[in-house]
């Protein structure tokens, strides 16, 4: 049987309904070559009717898109969601990233009709080490139509805060040459954070601007458990501003958990903040939910001048 005629009955029903209500839905044709691949009786009555025009959707066939996903330090690109739009629907694994180093993003979305829309979802964790700006073109194609590309960037901002590791100095912040503490290990024992945690103490330094004489600058911290898990303390009041030539200014006040401080700050300018933290002072705490959670370090001028770390259980 032809698919595209229909016993008379049916075509005179559908003659009727077009001169009743108009042509409501549009005749797919495809693009290259204006056939018409959808909607033949519709178009066919539409023309017994007597109608010089009528509504079309164009389809593209085998449509696709490549992304060459772009590379840094710190940089792996994961799959997100798949946001169709226009009534299309997304087959099961259309799209796919690929490799290590080098990603690419792939996907074949099959036949698109005009106003039918897919957005791709992809993101990547970064580091104190992925600060740059990222360029990124994708390109998309269908069987029937050229190829079609599309630019954008993506700017990592460069944190003004570090944790740091162990014997960290002013001075090894200021040069740059600071480690990063990505970081710290712990284990439970009877539903409470063991002793063992991996390292003892770290250090939170971070660079600010003030804007006005005697400016109170306030260090805080959070973190993202669901249960309310311990915040690290200060280790024995070490709190401290320097200039941004490493001299000790001053001793900063420590809140009344001893998880923060404030320092007043004089003169206007620019300056080092450096606090010590003891990680074991969450020893014997209850362990965190989940069991893997970001410690948030900031200050009360905001920007970039905060800085984290993962607590992760080992």
């Amino acid at each position: 049987m032809n698919p595209r005629r229909m016993p008379d009955a049916e075509a005179e029903a559908l003659t009727r309904s077009i001169q009743e209500f108009g042509l409501v839905e549009p005749i797919v044709v495809r693009r290259q070559d204006n056939t018409v691949v959808g909607g033949h009786q519709r178009l066919l009555a539409a023309r017994r009717l007597g109608h010089e025009s009528v509504p079309v959707v164009y389809v593209d066939t085998g449509v696709t898109l490549t992304d060459a996903l772009p590379a840094g330090s710190g940089i792996s690109w994961t799959l997100g969601t798949l946001t169709p739009s226009g009534g299309f629907v997304v087959s099961a694994g259309a799209c796919s990233i690929t490799g290590t180093t080098t990603q690419t993003l792939s996907c074949a979305f099959g036949d698109m009709l005009s106003g039918q829309d897919v957005t791709v979802h992809v993101s990547s964790h970064t580091t104190s080490a992925s600060c740059a700006t990222y360029p990124n073109t994708a390109t998309a194609q269908a069987t029937n139509n050229p190829a079609v590309s599309a630019d954008a960037s993506v700017t990592v901002q460069c944190p003004g805060g570090l944790i740091a590791p162990t014997l960290t100095t002013c001075q090894d912040f200021v040069s740059g040459t600071a480690a990063t503490l990505g970081q710290i290990n712990y284990t439970v024992s009877g539903g409470t954070i063991a002793q063992s945690i991996n390292p003892g103490v770290f250090f939170y330094y971070t660079k600010i601007t003030t804007t006005a004489p005697n400016q109170v600058v306030t260090v805080s911290q959070s973190n993202t458990s669901t249960n309310g898990a311990a915040l690290f303390q200060v280790l024995n009041g070490q709190a401290y501003l320097y200039s941004t030539g490493c001299t000790t200014l001053l001793t900063g006040t420590l809140n009344a958990t001893s998880t923060g401080a404030s320092f007043t700050v004089a003169t206007p300018g620019t300056y080092i903040i450096s606090i010590k933290y003891s990680a074991k002072s969450i020893a014997g705490t209850r362990a965190p939910a989940p069991v893997d959670i970001t410690y948030n370090f900031s200050t009360s001028l905001g920007g970039s001048t905060g800085a984290s770390v993962l607590l992760k259980k080992y």
